[in-house]
């Protein structure tokens, strides 16, 4: 059904995730807007200061607050601590580790690009792959990038400018 996949992940994290946190926080912002408030003089200046810095403070805290739930969640995950494959080929992407695995074919690829530490396959919905350039040598980077030239739907338009061997990466 339509938003089915995306319900079922908003419950799973629901579960996964305390909310203790983020509440004791914004009950500690709204704490500190009662005791500005009486301790303030009244005036539209203080008012208004108040109510900016509750909702900047806020903004800002919740998204700490969630980022430190994921991070919690990260280390839970049995994922992080194993093997990650991925070999490309003509037709697909494959990717797995000790519990999943996928292929992908390359048309699911909206674009293939580089940064300094990484081959990065993305897909249109956020997913895809990386490789770490630190597991590559000159020869399998410089085949790495032939393939991708070759297989992706982009033809590597997302890679770096060939580099001279021994030139270090962009």
């Amino acid at each position: 059904m339509p938003g089915e996949s995306a319900r079922s992940c908003v419950a799973l994290v629901g579960r996964a995730v305390s909310k203790t946190r983020g509440t004791l926080f914004f009950f500690g912002v709204c704490g500190g807007v009662v005791i500005l408030s009486l301790l303030l003089p009244p005036s539209r200046a203080s008012t208004f200061l108040v109510g900016f810095a509750a909702v900047y403070v806020s903004i800002f805290g919740l998204q700490a607050v969630g980022r430190a739930n994921i991070r919690e969640i990260q280390g839970k995950d049995p994922h992080t601590q194993e093997t990650y494959v991925v070999e490309i080929g003509p037709l697909d992407v494959y990717t797995g580790c000790a519990h999943v695995s996928a292929r992908y074919p390359w048309k699911e690829f909206s674009k293939v690009f580089e940064n300094n530490e990484f081959y990065l396959f993305l897909r249109s919905n956020g997913g895809g792959a990386a490789i770490p350039k630190r597991v590559l040598d000159a020869a399998a980077e410089q085949e790495l990038r032939n393939r991708i030239s070759e297989w992706s739907p982009d033809g590597g338009a997302g890679l770096a400018r060939e580099r001279e061997p021994g030139a270090a990466a962009s």
